[in-house]
């Protein structure tokens, strides 16, 4: 079984949320930000454990779907008992230079030490880990971003909706 939380915010992300163990205290925790955006956020919902619809202001809606390292990360923390198989899943995200949408790394893909030529605004790459122990700031901020999937444009209030409708085609 799998229990976590999605939460949209104002301060312009996503963030997952799981109850965890820390020195044996039991405490929610957040566990993933699997979506940095340039625009408040109004509405998420799930449409699979794995995968999510979010909504910001800009009134487009964009699905997420959880690369390998979350799902690793959710059985190494003691959040999810499946075993789930997290080589076919996207390594991670990258973020394109003044772009808002998140794009798979493909399967192979891993942070590369050959020096880039200096580019103004170069992509950022959130390549996934899988987390034994809670992730700090940085590595919320920079390792669990999820790769965009789908975009569909219309109003915040129709995301309820829109998860309903890929729930029962599912």
């Amino acid at each position: 079984m799998t229990l976590y939380e999605l939460t949209s915010s104002a301060d312009q992300t996503s963030r997952m949320h799981a109850p965890t163990v820390v020195e044996s205290h039991s405490l929610w925790a957040e566990i993933a930000r699997p979506q940095i955006h340039g625009y408040d956020m109004t509405d998420a919902a799930f449409i699979s454990p794995y995968r999510f619809a979010s909504t910001g202001d800009e009134k487009v809606t964009r699905v997420f779907d959880a690369p390998g390292g979350f799902v690793d990360s959710l059985q190494a923390l003691g959040v999810s008992t499946s075993t789930q198989d997290s080589s076919s899943r996207p390594k991670g995200a990258t973020v394109p230079p003044l772009g808002l949408s998140n794009r798979a790394l493909g399967k192979a893909a891993e942070v590369s030490d050959v020096p880039v030529p200096h580019v103004a605004n170069p992509a950022i790459d959130s390549v996934s880990k899988a987390f034994t122990a809670l992730p700090t700031e940085e590595e919320l901020s920079t390792t669990t971003l999820w790769p965009e999937v789908e975009k569909v444009y219309g109003h915040g209030y129709e995301v309820g909706y829109l998860s309903q409708l890929c729930l029962s085609s599912s």
